[in-house]
């Protein structure tokens, strides 16, 4: 239901700029560059444009409200610079994405925010996929997935098994792909 989240997200937006809330702002910004983000990877590339105008327009607003408040908020410049690097990435921008994913992934791990961890990690295993470095690409996403299995999140550890599944494939390795791919079906079906 991409368009009603569109509309929804939409609606929030309107409502936090209307009472100048500006770290409502960039959240609901974020969410909306991370709904992009899934529609890309549900096959629709036109997403792209949309995530990282989204992204940008997140880290606008976290600068804006740093600069209100006069203190940064570590937490969010982790989440920033995380969907930043990832819509730079499925917008084919490798170099801007590679300087923000490691940017959050320091950020996070500065300040322990395990939250985040696994799909920074994540999505800096896809951006070495796509940079043609398999064994960087599989290294951090187990280091995702180990992350995943000791914190208990269990929709990260189906997006990583996800993408090993994914990798498996590339190398042609069937029987490892299908592994995978009903570890992150048992995983999604966490309830």
């Amino acid at each position: 239901a991409w368009p009603e989240a569109a509309v929804e997200l939409d609606k929030a937006l309107k409502v936090f700029d209307k009472t100048d809330n500006l770290q409502p702002q960039s959240y609901t910004c974020a969410y909306r560059a991370l709904t992009a983000l899934l529609q890309v990877r549900a096959g629709d590339p036109s997403a792209a444009a949309i995530a990282l105008t989204a992204a940008e327009r997140t880290l606008k607003l976290a600068d804006e409200w740093q600069q209100e408040v006069g203190l940064p908020n570590a937490r969010d410049y982790v989440r920033v610079h995380w969907v930043l690097g990832a819509a730079h990435r499925v917008d084919a921008h490798l170099a801007k994405s590679d300087t923000h994913l490691s940017d959050a992934l320091t950020r996070c791990r500065i300040i322990n925010m395990v939250a985040h961890e696994a799909d920074i990690l994540l999505d800096l295993a896809r951006l070495r996929a796509d940079q043609s470095q398999p064994k960087d690409a599989l290294r951090l996403a187990d280091e995702a997935l180990a992350i995943t299995d000791r914190s208990g999140y269990v929709l990260q550890g189906a997006d990583v098994r996800l993408f090993l599944a994914q990798q498996a494939l590339t190398r042609g390795n069937e029987a490892q792909a299908l592994d995978h791919a009903r570890q992150a079906r048992q995983l999604a079906r966490c309830d």
